[in-house]
């Protein structure tokens, strides 16, 4: 489970069967859960979406010194951490774009991740 869904769940908390099951298949899309956060004054770190027709990885150190000296680069439609690459140099790897046709560059941030699974309200 990512903490994109995370976020996004906690958003929907207490809404219908249907509104929950819009938000779970939002938040399977990295870049769609981005308005939903700036919706509730969330802090959202720079990105950059990448398509993979007419993308070329000469492009890339542009793309990573805007953001940030590192990066982790994210399948957009990959709702957990499948394809996920942190890249600390001046180039994007080709593999970037082996999980999905676009993918989501976001500036790295230090920082502790958690994950907490809940099935039937109940923490697995």
């Amino acid at each position: 489970m990512s903490l994109d869904f995370v976020k996004t769940a906690v958003l929907s908390a207490g809404a219908s069967a249907e509104r929950r099951v819009v938000s779970s298949a939002c938040a399977m899309n990295k870049y769609k859960t981005k308005p939903v956060w700036q919706s509730y004054q969330l802090a959202l770190e720079n990105h950059q979406i990448i398509v993979k027709d007419g993308f070329d990885l000469e492009q890339s150190e542009d793309i990573i010194s805007s953001l940030s000296r590192a990066v982790i680069v994210k399948p957009l439609s990959e709702g957990s951490r499948i394809g996920m690459n942190k890249v600390n140099n001046e180039r994007l790897p080709a593999r970037i774009l082996k999980f999905d046709n676009k993918v989501l560059p976001e500036s790295w941030i230090n920082d502790s991740e958690y994950i907490a699974q809940r099935l039937n309200r109940q923490a697995l």
